[in-house]
């Protein structure tokens, strides 16, 4: 494939490990992690936190209620910002190399709290050149604005531009807004994946 100019990877799955879906498996008590994570994704209160519509207060109290939990709005806030792990040396060491050769950016369906975790206190501000996040944004993926949102703030054409992602949804939709795009099977997989690019 010819030589992109950015490298555009999703946060959560991608660049760090989550473990919002265990954790609400285990606050639930649902066993299916696929059907809870679809109800998740869907959720009212969820997508008005990751399109900056409600404060970190209104999407506790109202996620709390919707899903029938029985936590405190500030204690559920304080576990909800733990689901969001640092990123691993060796991908951090990673994206210092590509960095060398390409653009990089994140562009993540995430919220405020995760969104001050992962750059502020987990150390990829500095590794990424660009960042682009749905509460920002106001946007979501997999819809088509998102990513013609980034490569006009990127500055290229969306086939210039190669995308990572752990959800296929969100891979489908790059790939429909004329990104290349690629699944990563989790952040182990992530330097697997672009060793059989070419890339790294």
């Amino acid at each position: 494939m010819a030589a992109p100019d950015v490298l555009l990877f999703d946060l959560g799955g991608v660049l760090v490990e989550t473990s919002g879906v265990a954790e609400l498996q285990r606050l639930a008590g649902v066993t299916d992690a696929a059907a809870l994570r679809r109800r998740l994704v869907a959720s009212p209160a969820f997508v008005r936190f990751e399109t900056g519509r409600c404060s970190a207060e209104d999407f506790a109290r109202d996620f709390l209620a919707e899903w029938g939990l029985g936590l405190a709005p500030e204690a559920f806030l304080q576990l909800f910002a733990s689901w969001v792990k640092a990123p691993a040396a060796d991908t951090l060491e990673l994206l210092a190399g590509l960095r060398r050769r390409y653009t990089l950016a994140c562009l993540s369906s995430t919220n405020a709290v995760h969104w001050r975790r992962v750059l502020g206190e987990r150390g990829l501000r500095d590794a990424l050149d660009r960042h682009f996040a749905s509460h920002e944004l106001g946007l979501l993926k997999p819809g088509a604005e998102i990513y013609a949102r980034a490569a006009q703030e990127l500055g290229c054409e969306p086939a210039a531009i190669v995308f990572f992602d752990d959800a296929p949804e969100n891979v489908a939709g790059a790939r429909a807004a004329g990104m290349e795009a690629h699944l990563v099977a989790g952040c182990s997989q992530l330097r697997p994946t672009l060793a059989g690019l070419g890339l790294a």
